[in-house]
C-alpha cells in the first residue's frame, strides 16, 4: 500500500505524447528545475534538505505535474540535496512505481554526496539505478533493459 494519494498520475492527461499545450519545456520553481536530454525528462532538486511532510508532498507534486507535462524517461538528480529522509524516498518510489505502470523508466542521480551512501543503504538502489551524473544516467536509460542496474562509478 503506497501513504500517497491515490490518484497519482504519470500518463499525459490526452493519451497523447509531448507537452501539454501551456507548459513551458524548461522549468523551474523552488522545488526544482527541469530541463530534458533529447526524450529523457531531468528534474534536478534544487532544495539541499529534503526532510518533512512538506518536503515529500512537494516532491510528490512536482514529480506529479512533470510526469504528465512530458512523455519519456526520467532522471531525477538529488546531487544538491544534503539530507533526505524516509518520506522523500517514499515520493521517489511512488513516481518509479507510476512510471513503471505507464512503461516509462527512472534514474536518480546522487552526485558525489551522502545521498548516494543512504540511497545504497535504504536498498533503494535495488530498484532504481542509481547514478554518479545526469550523463551516466541518460545513457543508462537510452540502453536499459528494464531491469534496475545500480550505474554508481
Amino acid at each position: 500500500m503506497w501513504p500517497f494519494r491515490p490518484g497519482l498520475s504519470c500518463g499525459h492527461p490526452d493519451g497523447a505524447g509531448g507537452p501539454v499545450p501551456g507548459t513551458d519545456s524548461t522549468t523551474r520553481d523552488d522545488i526544482a528545475s527541469m530541463d530534458s536530454w533529447d526524450r529523457t525528462i531531468v528534474l534536478t532538486i534544487t532544495l539541499s534538505d529534503l526532510v518533512g511532510p512538506k518536503a515529500a508532498a512537494g516532491l510528490l507534486r512536482r514529480f506529479e505535474e512533470v510526469a504528465r507535462a512530458r512523455d519519456g524517461s526520467m532522471v531525477i538528480d538529488l546531487s544538491n540535496v544534503n539530507e533526505m529522509d524516509v518520506e522523500s524516498m517514499n515520493s521517489l518510489l511512488a513516481l518509479a512505481r507510476c512510471l513503471a505502470e505507464n512503461r516509462r523508466e527512472l534514474a536518480i542521480v546522487s552526485g558525489d554526496g551522502q545521498i548516494g551512501f543512504h540511497l545504497r543503504s535504504s536498498g533503494l538502489d535495488s530498484k532504481l539505478p542509481i547514478c554518479r551524473d545526469v550523463p551516466t544516467a541518460v545513457r543508462h536509460l537510452d540502453r536499459s533493459n528494464g531491469g534496475p542496474v545500480n550505474m554508481y562509478l
